[in-house]
């Protein structure tokens, strides 16, 4: 991934068009964001598991001791929950970002989507040309 940034910004630092420049700048962007992503995501994963396993195999006490690992364990659950619906409300109000980051993971180049409609751009206006002086 790292290399296709370096390849964008190579591209990006030969073009002279303004919309070709916005689209390399989003899709270098979203390699960005989503190298930080996958790299928060691999840090953090393996936590929760570990936090589990530590509380359940807490030595052994008396039954308040299982009623404490319970409610432990159920706070942990409450937490990641309203973790989870703060991230969606700020995944809305950050909408863009995150189109761009799923952009990058669907390998969605916003440069190429560019290049391919002034292709075709010029591919009609070509054949209306072509059409027309006959």
């Amino acid at each position: 991934m790292l290399q296709e940034i370096q390849v964008l910004q190579e591209i990006l630092d030969t073009v002279k068009d303004e919309d070709e420049q916005r689209a390399l700048e989003e899709d270098i962007t979203g390699k960005i964001l989503l190298v930080c992503c996958l790299g928060i995501c691999s840090e953090v994963e393996h936590v929760p598991a570990k936090v589990v396993d530590y509380i359940l195999n807490e030595k052994p006490g008396d039954t308040d001791d299982i009623r404490t690992r319970t409610q432990r364990l159920t706070d942990i659950g409450l937490m990641f929950r309203n973790a989870y619906t703060s991230s969606e409300q700020y995944r809305l109000q950050q909408d863009h970002l995150w189109r761009v980051i799923d952009d990058a993971r669907s390998d969605t180049s916003k440069y190429q989507l560019l290049l391919d409609a002034k292709s075709q751009s010029m591919l009609q206006t070509s054949a209306a040309l072509r059409t027309g002086s006959m």
